[in-house]
């Protein structure tokens, strides 16, 4: 395990307790209908999670950012604008992430050991049910854009709002390219 990733699962579990499931269908089976921090395991790696429940029957999925510069891992990012919709949201840690200490960006789609995608997908297709979810909005900003795109295909009738999304390594790397995007913001 990354010790990046347990210093995040800590402060995470300073404010809430944290569930540790065994598999998806641990998960499908036990979940209470409440709001919960957990993670699940899929072929012996984890994918981080916290689910917040609504009445409204729609599910906003947010996506990890590129993580900070100096090493240090948010386990959760979007948390205070997901809070604005008026939905069940569920934010998704990057996997990929947990592979070396100084990895800054992660593509949800595979690290050394798996391929992540159809777990994702299956997480989110279990919480749209848990959730009685009959439209999914896509959530995600620079590496959180590039699964936010791929997931709003999959997902048919859903909506991805994408902010300065990150969709190829070579955008991911080139400095010119978020200096044009910070200008054209200004």
């Amino acid at each position: 395990q990354s010790t990046r990733r347990k210093r995040a699962l800590e402060k995470i579990s300073e404010t809430s307790d944290a569930f540790v499931y065994r598999d998806i269908h641990e998960f499908k089976e036990t979940y209470s209908g409440k709001g919960q921090v957990g993670s699940i395991d899929f072929h012996g790696n984890p994918i981080d999670f916290l689910l917040r429940p609504s009445d409204v029957p729609r599910l906003v999925v947010t996506f990890n950012s590129q993580q900070s510069s100096d090493g240090t891992l948010k386990l959760f990012t979007w948390m205070n604008l997901a809070r604005q919709f008026n939905s069940s949201v569920l934010h998704i840690s990057d996997p990929t992430l947990y592979v070396t200490e100084d990895s800054l960006i992660g593509w949800y789609a595979s690290n050394y050991r798996h391929s992540f995608q159809a777990d994702i997908q299956l997480l989110i297709q279990t919480v749209m049910e848990l959730v009685k979810a009959e439209e999914v909005v896509f959530l995600g900003s620079s590496g959180g854009g590039f699964p936010a795109a791929l997931y709003s295909q999959i997902f048919p009738g859903s909506t991805a709002l994408l902010l300065a999304p990150t969709l190829n390594l070579r955008e991911a790397t080139n400095r010119n390219t978020k200096q044009a995007f910070l200008t054209d913001l200004n």
